[in-house]
Order: structure tokens, then C-alpha cells, then sequence
């Protein structure tokens, strides 16, 4: 199960695959559909991408209506339908303003008008998805930037950039609600200080803005979707019906089609958690289906309600690591085989890639590369699963983990990227799902010196951890397998950060390496005078710096 929408309110989203038992002719008759869409898609995309530098709002729906004749035949009914209402004494617009309306809003497409709706309703989601990525790119300019917050035409400027940018303003000519503060100054409209003015942000702002707008669409493209392989379609489209008759599947998919009454009937394979999940009367607000490579793939998607937090104040720390996958601060190990597993695909995965490079060819179009890659993929997707599910039984409320780095010097460098992109994902999706399903909290704390400091005393030294699986400390000598005492120390970081920022009386405070080190060194010293004579002026140990 894979989630897919981000939660709205108390829901979210989930996707169940199916297995179908189609022939390649069905898979014949659905490949002009799959066309026909695409090219559908990348129009709306760039009519959005259009809209957006002319300043122009975009509606969540458009009117846009299809046609697959001449666009003088649609005109001549048109002017029939209008000459029969005035006839039998019916209101219409004037003639002129609905062909007016057609000429704009009309374009050629096999595709009925629920697909046309539900085909810019995908296109929607992608843009604004990508509009999101732009914000936060420009939010990113911004921060990073040295600049100060004067006053422009009254306004402060880098207050004004944020709001702007926010709220996707780059191109228009808006007008922004203030407020005044104490002081008589503008501010942001919160509950207690509601709005009271409206002015037009300044001309330089939007010019510094449409820069950095332009800067970021460099780095963060507009979606392709010629290529878009994924479906998403409503129940008017896409439908799935219980069969009657049948016995080796229960379920079938009705498809509509380019031909109109002749829809195609997909049988689905039994899926017996999808039957489970259908007697908690969850809705099906729509179906994904997938072609590529002549395979068709279908996963309804079903919405859930999203589990209350649990409050039971237990918390876990989890280190993420290659020789051990998962360690805790409880003392448990998960997963200790599996890089035993991952080293020998590793080896396959380079034999077989200096094959190709010898035949000079890409490794991306061979079958046997991208099916070993695949089963890798697959493998950890379901290890982490596995494990991630054990530790949620275990009843804790708070996951607090480190921030996702996966690298081990026994793997190649194909190997580490291919593992490192699959983990951080993975692992990403799983926590997110487990806060939905489960109610559980996660916390990211920062990693630095987790596997350097010591989980009794807090001696911090490069020392400590002389192998890959041991950890020892030089100054009190603790012993411990090295995963698990950095589980302990990830789970110590949470405290460590909110006494942190308890400190900067509300102040905006970055914990970076050297104040995490400088910290923890003070905090052992006070404990421990064996390496007091060994602190620099700045608090870092010669030995860990």
C-alpha cells in the first residue's frame, strides 16, 4: 500500500495494486486512449504554464468542452440548437457569445468530456504540485539572501517578497492586506490584528521576484507529461464492478473507451487486504491505471480516516544504518542480513554492468540491468516495511530519527546511489503512512557526532568507535554495538534541541555541528575531569575536531 495524496483535513489517501488477468488486444485497443491523454495533458500544462507569466488566475475546473469533428459542424449545430430555443420561446445567451465561447474554449479530441475533465483535473495536481516546488525554491533564494527588510513605497521588502511569493504572485499586479502593529508599522493580518489597509505591492518587488521566479524554473522544470505513464481516473471513466459470474476473479474494471458505448472490461485479480478494506465501507474516489511496456497495472485508491495521535508519552530512538538497518534505543537490532543480501546483488549488479559497457551499450535499455535494479528496489521497499511495522506493534508514540544519509564503503558507487535514493524515499513514505495510519509522531534531529559520543558518560571522540559494529569509549569504558548507541544518542538529541532552544528565549537559534559539539563536550566535562586540561578555546576536542 502506498500513499499518494497528502492529507486533507482528517484524510488521506492510499493506492492497493491489482493484478490483471488482460491480453495484449485489450492492451491494442487502449494504447490510442493512453495517446490521445498525454497529448491532452501536456496541453493543459502549458495553457497553465501561459496563464501564469500573463498573471492570469487558473481555475481548479475549466470549461473547456472537446470535439471530434470539424469546428464548422460544432458552429452550424450550435446555431440550430439557438435558432430551436428562440423558436419554442426558450432564454439563451446571444448568438455571438457562445461561439465566442467555443472559439476559446474548444479544442479538437477524440476524448469524451468526462475524460477532458478528469484529464485536466490530473494536470491540475501536477501544477500545483510543481508551483510548490518553485515557492519553496524562491523561499530558499530569499532566506539565504543578506538582505534586510527596508521600506519600499511603505512596505517592508523582504516581509512583502514572502507574502508575495506565497501566495504564487509573481506575475500579477496584486494587492496585498496589511495591518498595523504597536508601533504604527505594517505587518502580516493575523486573528488578533486583523487587516485594515490594502496596497499594491511596489513594481521593484515584483521585479526582484520574477528574477528569482526565473532563476528557480532552472532548476525545477515545468512536468513533462508527453511521458506520463499513470492514469488517475474518476468513477466516470474508470469504474470497478463486482462480477457475478465469474470464479477466478471478483472484480472487473470498466474502461471507456475512444468508442462510445464499447468500453473494455479489465478482470482484476482477488486481492483479499483490498476485500478486507471494502467491509469498513471505505469510498473510491478514483482508480490509477498504469501502462507501460505492455503491462497493464490498476490500483483503486481509497480514502481513509486518519488515526488519532497516540499520547502515551513512549518514545524510541532509531538509528538507520547499512550493516544494520534499523538499531534502537531499546537494544534491538533489525536486519542484520540484509546488507549481507545487498553485496551480493552489488556484485551481480557491477559484473553486469561492465558487460554492457564492454558491448557498448546503455545500461538504462537493458532488461536484465533494470529487472536486477527493480528487485532490488522491491527487496528494501518490503524489509523496511517489515521492520518499521514490528517496531509500530511495540506501542511507542514518538519516533525520533536522524536525518536519511546511506553510504557504506563496501559498495560500489552505483550501488550506494541506487540503495541511498531507495532508502531515504522508502523510508520517507513509511513514516509518513505510519503518522496516518497509526498516529504516530516522528521527530529528525540532527545526526552529527550520534556515532562519535558516548551513551553513558557523553565523552565525544573519533576514538570511541575503532570498528564498523563496536563502540567503546575511551574515557569511562562503556561498551556497546555501536548501532545501538547511536540510537540512544538520536533519542538524548530531542531533549538536547529543546533545552537548546528553550535557551534562546524564542529567538530564532541554528544548532549547527560545531555548537552540537561544543555543547555535548561542556555537558561531559562537568561530569568528568579526566580531558578538562584537553578542551580548546572554543570547546571542540582535539581529538574529534
Amino acid at each position: 500500500m502506498n500513499i499518494v495524496v497528502k492529507n486533507r483535513e482528517n484524510k488521506y489517501m492510499s493506492t492497493i495494486k491489482h493484478e490483471t488477468l488482460t491480453n495484449i488486444g485489450k492492451i491494442t485497443k487502449l494504447e490510442p486512449l493512453w495517446k490521445e491523454y498525454r497529448s491532452l495533458l501536456d496541453y493543459f500544462i502549458r495553457d497553465m504554464n501561459v496563464k501564469l507569466q500573463k498573471g492570469l488566475n487558473i481555475p481548479k475546473f475549466t470549461n473547456i468542452k472537446p470535439y471530434n469533428s470539424d469546428i464548422n459542424e460544432l458552429y452550424n449545430r450550435t446555431i440550430k440548437t439557438h435558432n430551436n430555443a428562440i423558436k419554442n420561446s426558450k432564454s439563451t445567451k446571444p448568438l455571438q457569445d457562445i461561439l465566442d465561447d467555443i472559439t476559446n474554449n474548444s479544442i479538437k479530441t477524440p476524448l469524451s468530456a468526462r475524460y477532458v475533465q478528469t484529464c485536466y483535473t490530473q494536470t491540475h495536481e501536477s501544477y500545483l504540485s510543481w508551483t510548490a516546488l518553485l515557492s519553496d525554491k524562491v523561499k530558499y533564494y530569499l532566506t539565504m539572501s543578506s538582505m534586510n527588510d527596508r521600506l519600499i513605497d511603505n512596505q517592508p521588502f523582504l516581509t512583502t517578497c514572502y507574502r508575495v511569493n506565497k501566495l504564487h504572485l509573481w506575475y500579477q499586479k496584486p494587492t496585498l492586506k496589511w495591518a498595523y502593529d504597536e508601533n504604527n508599522n505594517l505587518v502580516v493580518p493575523t486573528k488578533n490584528n486583523p487587516a485594515k489597509v490594502e496596497l499594491p505591492v511596489p513594481e521593484e518587488i515584483l521585479k526582484f521576484l520574477r528574477r528569482l521566479v526565473k532563476q528557480a524554473r532552472k532548476r525545477i522544470s515545468l512536468p513533462n507529461l508527453k511521458k506520463v505513464s499513470t492514469l488517475k481516473l474518476n468513477e466516470k471513466v474508470a469504474k470497478l464492478e463486482v462480477t457475478r459470474n465469474a470464479t477466478h476473479v471478483n472484480l472487473w474494471l470498466k474502461l471507456s473507451t475512444l468508442e462510445k458505448g464499447k468500453p473494455i472490461y479489465i478482470p482484476l485479480k482477488n486481492n483479499s487486504y483490498y476485500a478486507q478494506l471494502l467491509k469498513t465501507g471505505l469510498r473510491l474516489p478514483s482508480v490509477q491505471v498504469c501502462l507501460k511496456e505492455n503491462t497493464l497495472t490498476v490500483a483503486p485508491i481509497l480514502e481513509h480516516t486518519k488515526a488519532k495521535t497516540r499520547d502515551n508519552n513512549k518514545e524510541i530512538g532509531i538509528d538507520f544504518g547499512m550493516v544494520t538497518m534499523f538499531a534502537t534505543s531499546t537494544g534491538e537490532r533489525y536486519g542484520i542480513t540484509t546488507f549481507n543480501k545487498l553485496k551480493i546483488w552489488d556484485q551481480i549488479v557491477t559484473e553486469r554492468a561492465k558487460l554492457l559497457q564492454k558491448e557498448g551499450k546503455k545500461l538504462k535499455t537493458d532488461p536484465v540491468y533494470n529487472k536486477l535494479q527493480a528487485k532490488i528496489r522491491s527487496f528494501i521497499t518490503n524489509e523496511i516495511g517489515r521492520i518499521l511495522n514490528k517496531i509500530v506493534k511495540q506501542g511507542h508514540s514518538v519516533f525520533v530519527v536522524e536525518k536519511l544519509d546511506f553510504r557504506s564503503s563496501k559498495l560500489s558507487k552505483r550501488m550506494n546511489r541506487l540503495i541511498g535514493r531507495t532508502y531515504r524515499k522508502v523510508i520517507k513514505d513509511k513514516l509518513k503512512r505510519l503518522e496516518d495510519t497509526h498516529g504516530i509522531t516522528v521527530v529528525e534531529v540532527n545526526p552529527s557526532y550520534t556515532s562519535q559520543e558516548c551513551s553513558k558518560c557523553g565523552f565525544v571522540s573519533k576514538k570511541n568507535r575503532k570498528t564498523q559494529g563496536t563502540f567503546k569509549c575511551t574515557c569511562c569504558g562503556h561498551k556497546i554495538n555501536a548501532d545501538v548507541n547511536a540510537s540512544r544518542n538520536i533519542i538524548k538529541r530531542r531533549s538536547f534541541d529543546i533545552k537548546m532552544r528553550s535557551l534562546a528565549n524564542g529567538q530564532k537559534i541554528r544548532i549547527t555541528r560545531c555548537l552540537i559539539l561544543e555543547t555535548l563536550l561542556q555537558n561531559h566535562f562537568k561530569k568528568c575531569n579526566k580531558h578538562s586540561s584537553e578542551v580548546s578555546i572554543i570547546g571542540c576536542h582535539p581529538q574529534s575536531a
